[in-house]
C-alpha cells in the first residue's frame, strides 16, 4: 500500500526541468554564504554552495535533481543524488545537525540507490525543535559536474521547486 501511496505522490510532483537543472529543495531566503559559520560551506570547500532559510516550522526538503540516491545518511540530516549525465549534488540540512542523531528528521520512504524525480520529497523536518540547538541552514552543493558548467543563479527569495541554476 505504502508502494501505491509513494508511486502515486511521485507522479503528481513531476515537474518539467532539463536535464542539469537544479530546483530549489523548499522555499525560503537565500543566505549570502559569507555569513554562515562553517568554513565548509561558507568557502564551497566541498563545491558551488547555496544557502536556503526557511521560515516554516516544519517542512518537507525535496530532491533538487532527477537521478539515483548516492548518498542517504540514516541520521537524515544529509543526502546526495547523481543525474544520469553525472551531476552530483548533496543536500545538507543544517549545521552540525549529524549530532542529532536523526531526531528532528524523518526519511520518506527512501533507500539509497533508488531513482527519484527532482521535486520528490525526501525528509520531513521539524526547524522548529532543531533550529533551538542548530542553524537550520539547508545547502545546495554541486559536488560534481562533469557533464556541464552549472552555476546558481543570483537570488533573494526562492519558491519550492524553482529553477535555481543556470
Amino acid at each position: 500500500m505504502m508502494n501505491l501511496f509513494k508511486k502515486l505522490f511521485n507522479k503528481s510532483n513531476s515537474l518539467d526541468i532539463k536535464n542539469n537543472e537544479i530546483i530549489s529543495p523548499l522555499a525560503g531566503k537565500i543566505v549570502n554564504l559569507e555569513t554562515v559559520s562553517d568554513p565548509l560551506f561558507a568557502q564551497q570547500i566541498m563545491g558551488k554552495t547555496i544557502a536556503i532559510k526557511t521560515n516554516k516550522i516544519n517542512d518537507i526538503v525535496n530532491a533538487p535533481i532527477t537521478g539515483k540516491i548516492k548518498a542517504l545518511y540514516p541520521t537524515g540530516h544529509a543526502f546526495g543524488i547523481e543525474s544520469d549525465s553525472g551531476l552530483e549534488v548533496l543536500v545538507h540540512i543544517g549545521i552540525d545537525t549529524v549530532n542529532a542523531k536523526g531526531k528532528g528528521f524523518k526519511i520518506l520512504e527512501h533507500n539509497q540507490g533508488e531513482r527519484v524525480k527532482a521535486g520528490t520529497p525526501m525528509v520531513k523536518v521539524d526547524f522548529g525543535k532543531l533550529s533551538k540547538t542548530y542553524d537550520m541552514l539547508v545547502f545546495v552543493v554541486i559536488t560534481k559536474n562533469i557533464a556541464s558548467k552549472v552555476e546558481f543563479k543570483s537570488l533573494t527569495e526562492v519558491e519550492n521547486n524553482q529553477i535555481i541554476s543556470i
